[in-house]
């Protein structure tokens, strides 16, 4: 999956602000990625959908829990 692919998927619930999927060092895909939507609503609504499936990849949606140092 391509970062305009996951655009594709979720713009739907709202404007998206930033949107990455995390790589590795050889460029492939971790299996995971961040998006930041405008609203919070639009999060919500998104999480609340629960898990989207695209081709034969579940992608789930969680809300971000940022490492505490």
């Amino acid at each position: 999956m391509v970062n305009a692919e996951l655009h594709k998927m979720f713009i739907k619930y709202g404007a998206i602000i930033s949107l990455k999927i995390s790589l590795d060092a050889d460029h492939s895909s971790k299996g995971f990625g961040y998006i930041t939507f405008e609203e919070a609503e639009s999060a919500a609504e998104a999480i609340k959908t629960g898990a989207h499936l695209e081709g034969n990849k579940i992608v789930a949606v969680l809300y971000s829990n940022p490492k505490v140092p």
